[in-house]
């Protein structure tokens, strides 16, 4: 028999489905009081009951694949039909960065021509740049400090600055990708500053071959575009690292039972075959 998993076909969808998270805690009642103390453990696992009504050509071929599987001994590649496409938005740093300019300051407050001047240097870089000499400025020229101070440049003077090298102050850059995540998290990098909306909370993520999990909490990516998303099962591999898969996400199941028995074949050679499984660990 084989021992390879099974891919199963996007063409055959369920007629019914049932798709989730089961959790696994353990439960103590007090004797005398009745107190009820609930203690959660890291051991959730996916469940899903598909109820597929197949015929025609569709009919042996899920028998044979059914008895090639051997039972509970093989496992199959299954995907939640009701989401097999991720609805988060994916914007990513340099879309924000297009958006709103060039910005160097850590609350990501960028320059436009309307609101400011930004400061150039010879060799054509602003100030967060490579360094450099800044270009002489045409007096006169107010410059505002933080704190309500200013300086004001006369007609016939002219301001040289020296600019270290700050290309590290630049918030962040690239496209949404994992870069890493351990237990209920997982972490990206490139996602659009600010935006908790970059992967759905409901949606599916694909992490690592077989390995497919909820998102169940999202938080703001901060200024360097770095966001962390709850998941549900706990991660029980290394993610891969790299842009986030959210469709047609497959999760590694196996029989529950370790049966599959079709039910009376109805005209026009038609039965229905209800299939009750539990994720491979």
């Amino acid at each position: 028999m084989s021992t390879d998993p099974f891919l199963w076909s996007l063409s055959l969808r369920p007629a019914e489905q049932s798709f989730f998270v089961e959790p696994v805690s353990a439960r103590f009642a007090a004797a005398l009081t009745g107190q009820v103390q609930v203690l959660a453990r890291p051991a959730e696992v996916w469940r899903a009951v598909l109820q597929v009504r197949a015929s025609g050509e569709h009919l042996p071929w899920l028998e044979a694949v059914l008895a090639f599987r051997a039972g509970s001994s093989g496992t199959l590649l299954v995907s939640d039909f009701t989401c097999l496409s991720g609805t988060g938005s994916l914007e990513s740093f340099d879309d924000y960065a297009a958006g709103i300019g060039t910005t160097w300051f850590d609350d990501a407050t960028g320059f436009e021509e309307e609101s400011g001047i930004l400061l150039k240097t010879e060799d054509g870089y602003g100030l967060g740049g490579d360094g450099g000499t800044v270009a002489v400025l045409p007096p006169p020229l107010a410059l505002a400090t933080e704190d309500g101070a200013g300086l004001l440049l006369a007609s016939d003077c002219a301001l040289t600055l020296d600019v270290p090298d700050q290309t590290g102050m630049a918030e962040g850059a690239g496209t949404p990708r994992v870069i890493g995540g351990c237990r209920h998290r997982l972490a990206l990098d490139g996602c659009r500053p600010f935006s908790s909306a970059v992967l759905a909370v409901g949606d599916l993520i694909q992490t690592s071959p077989g390995r497919g999990h909820l998102i169940v909490t999202a938080t703001a990516a901060d200024a360097d575009g770095i966001a962390v998303f709850g998941l549900a099962p706990r991660l029980r591999a290394p993610p891969v690292l790299g842009p986030p898969c959210c469709d047609q996400v497959r999760v590694l199941m196996r029989l529950a039972d370790g049966t599959a028995a079709p039910g009376p074949v109805e005209p026009p050679g038609r039965t229905t075959f209800t299939l009750s499984l539990i994720e491979a660990l």
